[in-house]
């Protein structure tokens, strides 16, 4: 008989709410703020105890459907801090917003609603697993997966109205003078799109929306929306799979199968991988799967908008790449690459965190690591190049293939900043313009030339690329020579920008059919 125990399991929830009183501060975590804490009564503060109860509401959904100890998967503390105001006069207080800020969360007066607080600490749960950048195509994504959760969350706390009417509604429960933020169900209601051909669908050539992140993310809250309810749309009728399969796919595919840069293609495949793989589990079953599809292919997420379409290089038009030299820069301690000061400042990072700018410059097509040449704010040029060269076989058609994302300051009259291949055939010594043997998505304009920039009135890669796209070069003009290849920015005397991100960088030659290999005799021991 056990006459004595101790619950030697401790309590994995751990909350802890601040609560700013539309006072104005930039201190988020103020000791004499500090309102209430795991275990503790409620405050009496309505928005502190309602940021308390839905932390909660996320933990446990979280916990119940993934097994995930909360946003780290390793039980870090839920900080929130509530009716926040920014030091800042030039935005109002009380504050209409809520936001992650990398560490916790933050909400503004009356913003403390279900589906807020679940898409804001989702972006936290995103921030620890695909780390999906907040530009164009992914971070569009990864506003869709804080809308997705935090909408499945509402649904099942049992809080609030999640009537027919509202059900799908994001910020239901806010203040009227806030009012509805966006419809899962029916995006195009308050000008998001249903479909990657929308006419919703933003380009966001200014950025001014980080490339269209809260717009776009409507094509894949319209595809959950599909895959959890179901209905008919755009010529495709979908079986709803409900809640718990729907969380499970997307759960799979934004934890396993996406990396930094994943775009909405990237998406289409990887909520099919997901399905596959888990069928068996969780009641998913190989009939779920071809749903999934069909509501992928009601929002159309394979196809690309018209206008700001992703540019792809081949890679063999036909044959099979040989490659000479390939890099998925995973490997920073290699020692095939080095930047250098050519005037003014450094700015390329590599690998891409830490950085001076103490950003997270995570934007990888593969793997988690990637070159980042930031757009600098001061006159100066600065280059990434291959340490070594490469030997190009006499008589061969070699290209250079590479994926790169980039955003320069530039307005309506001019692009200001920019970025350059080039290349060198005698180690480094001298280094030429490679502008003449691009074959796919080369150069987009020209570096304006006042300013103080040291490429001004350059052919370079100018304003923004919409998100990645890939660029390839001819380089049967070099070949039997060695070469190595260099990534240089150049920028003027004001106004920064994302600047310049790239990844999987490859010298190769195409060939019919792979070359025949040599087998030694198998000899047992």
């Amino acid at each position: 008989m056990v006459t004595l125990s101790f619950n030697q399991v401790d309590t994995a929830l751990n909350r802890k709410i601040y609560d700013n009183n539309n006072v104005r501060s930039n201190t988020l975590q103020n000791p004499a703020n500090l309102k209430r804490i795991e275990g503790q009564a409620a405050s009496g503060i309505s928005e502190v105890d309602k940021a308390y109860d839905y932390a909660g509401d996320v933990y446990n959904f979280y916990m119940a459907y993934h097994n995930r100890d909360s946003l780290n998967g390793a039980g870090m503390a839920l900080i929130s801090t509530t009716r926040y105001c920014p030091i800042s006069t030039s935005i109002s207080c009380p504050y209409v917003n809520a936001f992650w800020n990398g560490a916790q969360m933050v909400y503004g007066d009356g913003m403390v609603v279900d589906d807020v607080v679940g898409h804001e600490m989702t972006h936290g749960v995103t921030s620890f697993t695909s780390r999906l950048f907040y530009y164009y195509q992914s971070g569009a994504i990864n506003e869709a997966f804080s809308d997705i959760w935090g909408e499945w969350i509402d649904q099942t706390n049992g809080k609030g109205d999640d009537s027919t009417g509202v059900k799908w509604l994001l910020g239901e429960d806010l203040p009227a003078s806030v009012g509805v933020i966006r419809s899962m169900s029916n995006p195009p209601a308050y000008g998001d799109p249903d479909r990657m051909t929308s006419t919703n669908y933003t380009c966001d050539p200014y950025e001014e929306d980080n490339g269209g992140v809260h717009t776009n993310s409507g094509v894949a809250n319209k595809a959950a929306y599909l895959i959890t309810d179901g209905s008919t749309f755009n010529g495709k009728t979908v079986t709803g799979l409900g809640i718990a399969k729907a969380a499970h796919i997307f759960y799979k595919a934004q934890t396993s199968l996406l990396t930094s840069a994943s775009d909405y293609l990237d998406l289409y495949n990887a909520l099919q991988q997901a399905c596959s793989l888990l069928v068996g589990t969780n009641g998913i079953t190989t009939a779920d799967c071809t749903q999934v599809k069909n509501a992928l292919d009601a929002v159309e997420m394979n196809q690309q908008p018209a206008g700001c379409a992703a540019l792809e290089a081949p890679v063999c038009t036909t044959g099979v790449p040989i490659d000479l030299f390939k890099d998925d820069l995973e490997n920073p301690a290699s020692g095939k690459w080095a930047s250098s000061t050519l005037s003014g400042s450094n700015y390329w990072f590599y690998p891409q965190n830490p950085n001076s700018l103490y950003l997270d410059a995570t934007y990888a097509t593969s793997g988690v690591t990637n070159f980042w040449g930031y757009n600098y704010d001061g006159a100066a040029s600065y280059a990434i190049a291959m340490t070594s060269s490469v030997a190009l076989p006499a008589g061969s058609t070699p290209y250079l293939h590479f994926k790169h994302a980039y955003g320069f300051d530039d307005d309506s009259y001019g692009a200001y900043d920019g970025g350059v291949v080039e290349y060198s055939t005698n180690g480094g010594a001298t280094w030429t313009d490679a502008t003449a043997l691009f074959t796919h998505n080369g150069y987009n304009g020209t570096i304006y030339s006042e300013y103080g920039n040291p490429l001004a009135g350059r052919q370079a890669f100018v304003r923004e690329s919409n998100g990645y796209i890939s660029s390839r070069l001819n380089l049967s003009s070099l070949a039997g020579q060695s070469v190595r290849f260099r990534f240089r920015i150049g920028t003027d005397n004001s106004v920064d920008d994302y600047g310049w991100f790239i990844d999987d960088v490859r010298i190769y030659t195409c060939a019919t059919s792979l070359p025949n290999k040599t087998y030694l005799p198998f000899v047992q021991r």
